[in-house]
């Protein structure tokens, strides 16, 4: 019974079991609650980074009538961007580097017309970039074309695809995942753009 001075001894011991079962709880959900936020961030993370990737490419290589297939790792082309008709080409290549951490990276270079119809190497290490991405595997992105059977062929070194073209860009991203003890693993997540080289000359 509560007297006027306050609580008894058996109000403050309920009280405080109360409150020990409500931290206890909280203590105990709140590691997987951290988890699923951790969790969300990184899968959020990734999803942009990816989709960045290939929105970028495929604005990119929509507009070009043709790709030169340097080596396994450069990819050279023209983009006409704008009004169709209206604008010259502008020369590009796409460069693909591993980093000390082995991590694949993909570059997005300017280049001149000069060096894009030469089969010389470019030295691109003080060039401006654009960094696509930096979240690819070691294993290089491919390129497949399609023949006039329909049939997807791997491309070839020196090689170009011309006007017309349907082709084919695999790309290997690593992505995170957690365990449920909260441990990050690397998983790759293998993307397929498929794009079809525009028929039209800007000149």
């Amino acid at each position: 019974m509560k007297n006027q001075q306050g609580y008894t001894l058996i109000e403050i011991l309920a009280a405080l079991s109360i409150s020990i079962l409500v931290f206890g709880t909280a203590s105990l959900l709140f590691p997987s609650i951290q988890l699923e936020w951790n969790s969300s961030t990184q899968a959020f993370q990734d999803q942009s980074q990816v989709s960045f990737t290939l929105r970028e490419l495929s604005d990119e290589l929509s507009h070009a009538p043709e790709i030169y297939s340097v080596g396994p790792t450069e990819w050279r082309y023209k983009t006409g961007e704008g009004a169709r008709g209206t604008e010259k080409y502008r020369y590009r290549s796409l460069v693909y580097t591993v980093d000390v951490g082995e991590a694949g990276i993909l570059s997005l270079y300017e280049i001149d017309k000069d060096e894009y119809d030469a089969v010389a190497s470019i030295d691109y290490t003080k060039r401006p970039k654009i960094v696509l991405t930096d979240h690819l595997t070691a294993d290089p992105p491919k390129i497949k074309f399609q023949d006039q059977d329909g049939n997807w062929m791997d491309n070839l070194e020196n090689a170009m695809l011309t006007r017309g073209r349907l082709i084919k860009i695999e790309l290997h991203f690593t992505t995170e995942d957690f365990d449920v003890k909260g441990g990050r693993n690397a998983v790759t997540n293998t993307k397929v753009l498929q794009i079809k080289l525009i028929k039209d000359d800007l000149g």
